[in-house]
């Protein structure tokens, strides 16, 4: 039977061993209440005693280290640089290459469909409608229904050219390659299929106006400005409205590859505060979400002066064509004008069009929407051809689908195109690989496309781990962003929509003429004798990270026939590595494998939620445990596996073969054994104890100082020396963040002052990286401990200390906190940093350029670290975790824990 688990009161305990364990300890004082009674602290150092003995005995530590040190032998191994770029860029390479014949077969076979006209198309279920029953996948890690589906209705009268051997194909593909998710076809006349089935596009614009597809229907990088006649008849019918929708959907067609504006004109032109008032912006979420906003606060009211439009429009081109040229080479421009009514200034239209034209070198298209120009004064004969529509009342439907298919004048390209990596909810970052499809006479007619997941096509450069701090990232030549680096989330753990900086932003310390060699697609390496190395204290928000500086090489080569590259940077001191040696079980031992639900022939209990079955613990493995993780993921685990795995990791004899385990993953499995005799013998004051490998402290949830006590917080502050704040750059919120360093604080004893609140005892315990807080009783005295400080940037905060009178600190979690160098003066974080601030130029946001302003070059690590599962791409359903490939024991008291779905 499981014992009850009522005893448990107290928080998690780390101690550090070998490896990491942690126990659920019965107690484990924190924060204390002194009532009114004196504060005192001499019982501190028996607590920090009888806290440090308490995790020892518990965790076996001790034990566990002299068990390494007896039977671990190691042996040096030399690396070579080179080799290691090539294994990561041919792994990669041939995934890709796989993925590209999977979207060229789609195509063929969608060509061939569509060549037979529209009769005989295979019948296929709504996508929005009557989902059935779903099941979990675990290559898609959420519930899908194992079929294809169709939708039709894009265009009015639109039919199924798809014959049921296209179905079975993209199946097919699903299994083929794990790496490709998402599959799906849409036509320019209205029909959408779709493998599995899944709503996931039910409440979105239609196909034609979804960035996938326009990026195969019209590659070339964009540059658009919307320009909208909001004078005072656009109240009429509606217009507004159907304006608003219309510009909307435009925004929905833009991928981070382009560049756009927004201007709203009546008597005067008017654009989004901020730098993107002025120029484009790079159609990042960020900057997209802040045209949005602008479009729909967009009020009606005066005159239609045409003019100021465009002149305004032509601003915003030339000034971004000014500051990045690069972004205006090989691209389509256009400006889309919506008004509603003849102009307020017909004699200066033209003039105004022929003079922007003339900056632009005649080289941006117009399509205009509305009764527009008088005759005479077509803005189509200067610059090149675009188009002139009239619309009228209620056809908001009309003006969205024009509106919407503006890259219709574009031409699109044979070879698959694959955009900028986005956010799928479940799959982490994907990114889409798209076709176009053409009759028999190259007449394009629709796209196809993949959703590829990054985590399993860039496997080995998202986990690569060599030495102390080696690491690889990825580059996307085409625009120069950065896709995967270490100071960037893993794919899996983007917590937003992402935004990549360009290579220049990150290179560190490369040198400027490598950055032009990688950018070009060629080869080489260098060295660079001062690397900045930044290492996380922990939570880099609160703790921060140091900078260490090593010198290292830089290898680099393109993956083979893709827009991609790989850097490979290897510190001096990683050249060479030390690796342990096998160790064999010295008898017969009995390590379960976790996975027992395809066997469970056991009795099994429940245990805090969990299925356990009695006397013992368990061995767990992460995906990256395996040689194959890839194909780990995407594979069901049966009971002859599980029988393989046990065999090996307790064979005495040798002769069993290795199900596929990375090697080295035994020995840690044989020397843990040893342990578990140890807590089975000290079982009594602890409930679950685990055992694992992490280079950090877990993330725990728990409530910082400066929220919980922002009083303190800023005593703390104003004493200096005790609570030291810092910057370090944040890659991912595309900010500088504040953090914290309480090193070498040693305690602190306040009891002066007539306020009973504020007094307080703080030192650290002995041995470990937490404090005991002692406060009177804070309901008794009617402690007010969250008062929100005034952290405005005209007005330094109490909490600053003179050094840093410049930073506004926000103590009470308020999201308030500004620093002038990188926040505009209201004080919210509207944010607004163009190109210009950045050293490079290369970035063209409205978002921080990431530097950090106070001077140093700390960086913010909150996603290089190894997780323990919770953001993991694993099976749910076999509770299966990605970590590194270390394995962990878990040991519950008279219950061994089996993971399993409920």
């Amino acid at each position: 039977m499981c014992p009850d688990s009522g005893g448990l009161r107290g928080p998690v305990m780390p101690t550090k061993a070998v490896l990491l364990v942690f126990l659920a300890a019965l107690w484990s004082p924190s924060l204390g209440d002194l009532s009114t009674a004196p504060i005192t602290t001499d019982w501190i150092p028996r607590v920090s005693r009888k806290m440090t003995t308490f995790a020892e005995s518990q965790t076996g530590a001790l034990q566990l280290v002299q068990e390494y040190d007896d039977k671990l032998s190691f042996s040096q191994t030399q690396i070579d640089g080179q080799a290691q770029l090539n294994l990561l860029t041919q792994a990669a390479g041939d995934r890709l290459k796989k993925c590209r014949e999977i979207l060229h077969r789609n195509k063929a076979e969608i060509e061939a469909s569509h060549a037979q006209g529209p009769a005989g198309g295979a019948s296929a279920s709504d996508c929005c409608d009557n989902l059935g029953q779903l099941e979990y996948d675990p290559r898609f890690l959420q519930q899908i229904v194992n079929d294809t589906c169709a939708t039709f209705t894009a265009v009015a009268g639109a039919t199924n050219t798809i014959r049921p051997h296209v179905y079975n194909i993209m199946k097919s593909n699903s299994h083929e390659m794990s790496g490709v998710t998402w599959q799906y076809y849409g036509a320019k006349e209205g029909e959408y299929h779709q493998f599995p089935k899944n709503d996931r596009f039910c409440n979105e614009s239609a196909h034609i106006f979804r960035n996938w597809y326009v990026s195969a229907a019209s590659p070339k990088k964009k540059n658009v400005v919307i320009v909208i006649d909001i004078s005072g008849s656009m109240n009429t019918a509606h217009r507004i409205d159907l304006a608003k929708q219309a510009a909307l959907t435009v925004l929905d067609t833009l991928t981070a590859r382009d560049w756009v504006g927004v201007v709203s004109f009546s008597n005067e032109a008017e654009t989004p505060h901020g730098c993107l008032g002025d120029s484009l912006g790079e159609a990042n979420p960020g900057n997209i979400e802040i045209m949005r906003d602008f479009i729909n606060n967009l009020r009606p009211f005066l005159a239609t002066y045409y003019s100021k439009a465009f002149e305004k429009a032509f601003d915003i081109f030339h000034d971004a064509k000014q500051k990045k040229p690069e972004q205006f080479y090989d691209s389509d421009n256009v400006i889309i004008f919506l008004t509603d009514g003849q102009p307020s200034d017909p004699k200066n239209v033209l003039d105004q069009i022929t003079e922007g034209q003339s900056r632009m070198n005649e080289d941006c298209r117009q399509s205009t929407y509305g009764p527009c120009f008088a005759s005479g004064r077509d803005p189509q004969g200067v610059g090149p051809y675009g188009r002139t529509d009239n619309v009228g009342d209620g056809q908001g439907e009309k003006l969205t689908a024009m509106m919407g298919s503006y890259y219709d004048f574009f031409q699109s390209e044979p070879e698959p195109k694959f955009s900028v990596p986005t956010k799928d909810e479940h799959l982490g970052l994907t990114i889409t690989g798209a076709i176009r499809t053409a009759d028999s006479n190259g007449v394009f007619f629709g796209v196809t496309a993949v959703d590829i997941s990054m985590d399993i096509v860039f496997n080995e450069i998202v986990n690569f781990n060599l030495g102390l701090y080696s690491h690889a990232f990825l580059v996307d030549r085409e625009d120069g962003r950065v896709l995967l680096h270490r100071d960037l989330p893993k794919p899996m753990e983007w917590p937003t929509d992402p935004t990549f900086l360009h290579l220049n932003a990150m290179k560190g310390e490369l040198p400027d003429d490598e950055v032009t060699k990688i950018l070009n697609g060629e080869s080489g390496s260098c060295y660079v004798n001062d690397v900045k190395v930044p290492v996380t204290r922990g939570d880099a928000q609160f703790d921060g990270v140091f900078t260490l500086v090593k010198p290292a090489n830089f290898y680099y080569e393109s993956i083979p026939d893709s827009k991609y590259s790989v850097v490979l940077c290897l510190f001096e001191e990683d050249r060479t590595i030390t690796v342990p040696n096998q160790v064999n079980p010295e008898n017969v031992t009995e390590s379960v494998f976790h996975q027992l639900d395809p066997a469970m022939n056991t009795d099994v209990c429940r245990m805090y939620n969990n299925y356990a079955t009695q006397d013992g613990s368990t061995v767990m493995f992460p995906p990256y445990a395996y040689t194959d993780p890839v194909g780990y993921l995407s594979s069901v685990e049966t009971a002859v596996d599980v029988a393989n795995i046990e065999q090996f990791l307790n064979d005495v004899t040798g002769s069993v073969d290795n199900p596929g385990l990375v090697e080295g993953v035994r020995t840690d499995v044989v020397l843990t054994a040893a342990i578990e005799q140890y807590w089975r013998q000290n079982a009594s004051d602890s409930v679950w104890r685990y055992f694992m490998d992490l280079p950090t402290a877990p993330s725990t949830e728990h409530d910082h100082l400066t929220n919980k006590f922002p009083w303190l917080a800023n005593e703390l502050v104003s004493r200096g020396g005790l609570l030291m704040s810092g910057l370090c750059n944040s890659y991912v919120t595309q900010d500088s963040q504040l953090f914290y360093d309480t090193s070498g604080f040693t305690g602190l004893h306040v009891t002066t002052g007539s306020d009973p609140c504020t007094q307080f005892s703080m030192y650290p315990i002995t041995n470990t990286n937490t404090f005991l807080l002692v406060l009177h009783n804070r309901q008794t005295n009617n402690c007010q401990d969250s008062q929100t400080q005034d952290c405005s940037c005209d007005k330094d905060c109490q909490s600053c200390d003179a050094s840093v009178q410049s930073s506004c600190q926000d103590y009470t979690g308020t999201n308030n906190s500004c620093h002038d160098y990188i926040r505009n003066n209201n004080g919210n974080n509207n944010r607004c940093h163009n190109d210009n601030k950045d050293n490079t130029g290369d970035n063209g946001r409205c978002h921080n350029d990431n530097r950090n302003n106070n001077g140093n070059n700390n960086r913010c690590h909150d996603y290089n670290r190894n997780n323990t599962g919770d953001n993991d791409r694993g099976d749910h359903n076999n509770n299966r975790h990605s970590t590194d490939w270390t394995p962990r024991r878990l040991h519950g008291r008279s219950c061994r824990h089996v993971p399993r779905p409920v």
